[in-house]
């Protein structure tokens, strides 16, 4: 099984991506700004929040999400905010194909306890497998943020009565089922995040992961 790649691999491959990049603007092809792991550093720096993401090649999902979570319920939709939540998500986990992120999708249906959830699962498989990109995946993307929005404050409520914050999840024992179906999400989401933001470089398969 792959790992999750170290910054010297993530150097390499943005590297690569910059070559890409320059060959395909040559030809008048627009961009869109991926958002790196740097940027998030930037962020929450600025922010107030340096200490959610110490290290400027890799961040603990766990520690800034809350954190970014609770601007994009007040930005609802906002391209900066999802580009960095998924900055500095998508170095956490092994390399996934689309067949990886729908096989992905099917655990989060074993895993999800809510009825309610498998319709929008069930729209975003279709639109995966459809290669829906940009605006046509919003729907779906808004879905699974609902999804996402929700264990969050499962998670937090739970939490609470022990007086443990919501930044410091990922060391409470006790909420293990929940902390496993947010990670099952992740990659999912950070899949749509990609095709929502960035659908230039997804339509040319220039992948990053």
């Amino acid at each position: 099984m792959e790992s999750a790649r170290t910054p010297a691999d993530v150097a390499v491959q943005r590297a690569a991506q910059e070559r890409q990049r320059h060959e395909l603007t040559k030809g008048g092809k627009e961009f869109e700004h991926l958002h790196s792991v740097l940027d998030l550093h930037r962020y929450l720096e600025e922010s107030g929040h340096g200490e959610a993401c110490k290290n400027l090649y890799s961040c603990d999902p766990w520690k800034y999400e809350p954190i970014l979570l609770e601007e994009l319920e007040k930005h609802r939709g906002s391209p900066r905010l999802r580009g960095l939540i998924r900055a500095g998500s998508w170095m956490t986990y092994p390399r996934m194909d689309l067949d990886a992120v729908l096989d992905r999708l099917h655990t989060v249906r074993r895993l999800d306890t809510n009825p309610a959830d498998a319709q929008a699962l069930d729209a975003i498989e279709s639109a995966l497998k459809t290669g829906k990109l940009g605006a046509d995946l919003e729907p779906e993307t808004q879905a699974l943020e609902h999804i996402s929005r929700e264990l969050w404050l499962q998670l937090k409520r739970a939490l609470a009565p022990h007086g443990i914050p919501s930044t410091e999840a990922s060391n409470d024992q006790t909420t293990k089922p929940l902390r496993r179906e947010l990670d099952a999400l992740r990659p999912i989401r950070d899949f749509l995040y990609y095709r929502t933001l960035y659908p230039t470089w997804a339509k040319l398969g220039l992948e990053t992961r």
